[in-house]
C-alpha cells in the first residue's frame, strides 16, 4: 500500500517539478540535483479583489490545530515520520525581492510543508537508489507582485504574510501572549466557517504557474515551469488527487515503493505526462535539452 499525504497543489507540482530537474541532470551528465528554487504565481482572470475568501475554513482550521499542537518548522511533524530529516536551508518566511525586483512572500497558508516533503523525497529516493546530492537545498516563494498585478500591493501582501507566518511559527514554542490570542481570534472571526470556502465560480477563474531554477552537483544549471489549471487548492488539487488515484490503481509502471511516500518517490517523473489530464503541464530544460 502507498500513502501520499501531500497529494494536491501541495506538493505534486513542486515535488515532481524538482524531480524532473534531477532526472534531466542525470540524463545529461549523471550529476545529481544540488539546489532548487520554486517561485509560484497565481493568474487571476479578473480582479483578485472579486474572489473573496481564497482559502476554505477547513484549511484554516487545520493550520490552527498545527499551531496549537506542534512546531510548524519541525519537518517530522509534517512528514509524519520518526526519523530525522535533513533540511540544509531553514524554511524561508521573510518577504524579499526577486532578481527582477518583484515582491516575494511565503507560500501561504502552509509555507512549512513543501520543504519537508522535498527532504523526505530525497530520503525516499535514496532507497531506490537515487536521491539528490548531499546537502540538497530547496527554497520556495509566492510572487505577490505578479499575482496581484501591482508592485505596491505585492509589497504590502508580502510583508503582511511574512509577519503573520513568522508570528504563527513562534506561537507553539512559547506561552501565548495576549496579542497572539488576539491574532488567532481575529483569524477565526474573519475566516469562513469549516465547510465553506471560495465561490464555485472562482474555482475555474484562477490558474497558476511555478517557475523552477536549479543547479546540479557538477555545476549544470536547469530551469522549469509548471502550468496548473484551476484554483490551486480546490480545483487543481481535486483533479490531481483523482488522476493520482487512477494511477495508483491502474498504472503498473509506477515505482515499487510502499508505505508513506511523497509524490516524487511514489509516482516517479514518468507520471508527469499522466497529470496533463488533471490540467498540470511540466516543462524542464537543462542546457539545450528540453523535457515536456
Amino acid at each position: 500500500m502507498k500513502l501520499i499525504p501531500a497529494c494536491g497543489f501541495e506538493s505534486v507540482p513542486f515535488d515532481l517539478g524538482v524531480l524532473g530537474l534531477d532526472s534531466a541532470f542525470r540524463e545529461v551528465d549523471g550529476s545529481r540535483l544540488r539546489e532548487a528554487e520554486a517561485e509560484a504565481r497565481f493568474i487571476f482572470h479578473s480582479s483578485p479583489l472579486r474572489y473573496g475568501h481564497g482559502t476554505s475554513g477547513g484549511t484554516l482550521a487545520t493550520v490552527a490545530r498545527l499551531i496549537e499542537f506542534g512546531d510548524l518548522t519541525d519537518s517530522r511533524s509534517f512528514a509524519r515520520v520518526a526519523e530525522p530529516l535533513e533540511i540544509a536551508q531553514p524554511i524561508g518566511l521573510e518577504a524579499r525581492r526577486s532578481r527582477d525586483g518583484e515582491w516575494l512572500g511565503p507560500l501561504m497558508p502552509t509555507p512549512f510543508l513543501n520543504p519537508a516533503v522535498m527532504a523526505l523525497s530525497s530520503q525516499r529516493l535514496e532507497e531506490g537508489p537515487g536521491g539528490y546530492a548531499p546537502g540538497f537545498r530547496y527554497r520556495e516563494s509566492l510572487n505577490l507582485s505578479a499575482s496581484l498585478g501591482s508592485s505596491l500591493l505585492g509589497k504590502v501582501a508580502a510583508k503582511g504574510s511574512s509577519a503573520l507566518a513568522r508570528r504563527l511559527d513562534a506561537m507553539p514554542r512559547r506561552q501565548q501572549t495576549p496579542s497572539d490570542r488576539f491574532i488567532l481570534a481575529a483569524l477565526d472571526a474573519l475566516a469562513p466557517a469549516a465547510g465553506l470556502g471560495p465561490r464555485r465560480s472562482a474555482l475555474d477563474s484562477i490558474d497558476y504557474e511555478i517557475e523552477l531554477r536549479a543547479s546540479s552537483s557538477s555545476g549544470l544549471h536547469g530551469k522549469g515551469k509548471v502550468h496548473g489549471k484551476g484554483h490551486p487548492g480546490y480545483r487543481s488539487a481535486a483533479n490531481i488527487l483523482a488522476e493520482t488515484g487512477i494511477g495508483l490503481a491502474c498504472d503498473e509502471t509506477l515505482p515499487e515503493r510502499y508505505g508513506v511516500q511523497t509524490p516524487a518517490s511514489a509516482l516517479g517523473w514518468g507520471f508527469a505526462d499522466s497529470l496533463a489530464s488533471a490540467g498540470l503541464h511540466f516543462e524542464i530544460e537543462v542546457g539545450d535539452a528540453v523535457q515536456a
